[in-house]
């Protein structure tokens, strides 16, 4: 079972790679759909940033009204399960906005992580999620999930011309 150092070692560490596949990307280049690949930047970031939220926190504990808002409340039909990627710029929130909500989410939800006690990670579940046994399992779950979507991050700033980061 994961333990709580566990998990919050994964998701800083995960973390930590998304930033470096972002960093010196253009904000053009977050909108961009190349040729052949149905999604962008901007909406892996919206889903990392959604998905760290409803399930780290929404399915381990539930979510509260402080977590709540925190996010934009158009977070979940663009970025939520089942939204679709469009190349329709104006309909997604600026690239800035993007990074500052995923920072700010990302703080927030290690803050709320290191609060609890090591108890807390062996739990099962609030939201049953995947027949996870344990909140500590639907965390490291949240990673897993961040670093799929930096796989499709880092496939799409190969299709944008840019060099693999290792």
């Amino acid at each position: 079972m994961p333990s709580k150092h566990d998990c919050l070692s994964v998701l800083i560490g995960v973390r930590r790679y998304t930033l470096e596949l972002l960093h010196g990307l253009s904000d053009d280049d977050w909108y961009r759909m190349p040729a052949g690949c149905p999604t962008h930047i901007a909406w892996q970031v919206g889903h990392i940033t959604y998905a760290q939220m409803a399930v780290a926190l929404g399915r381990t504990r539930g979510l509260t009204p402080e977590d709540e808002q925190l996010l934009p409340p158009s977070y979940a039909e663009l970025f939520g399960k089942g939204s679709t990627p469009t190349n329709e710029r104006a309909r997604y929130p600026a690239a800035a906005e993007l990074r500052e909500t995923m920072n700010r989410v990302n703080h927030h939800v290690l803050e709320q992580l290191k609060a609890e006690p090591e108890e807390f990670f062996q739990r099962p579940p609030a939201v049953a999620f995947l027949g996870m046994k344990t909140r500590g399992e639907v965390i490291r779950f949240c990673a897993l999930h961040e670093m799929l979507h930096n796989g499709q991050i880092g496939l799409i700033r190969r299709m944008l011309g840019k060099h693999p980061l290792r």
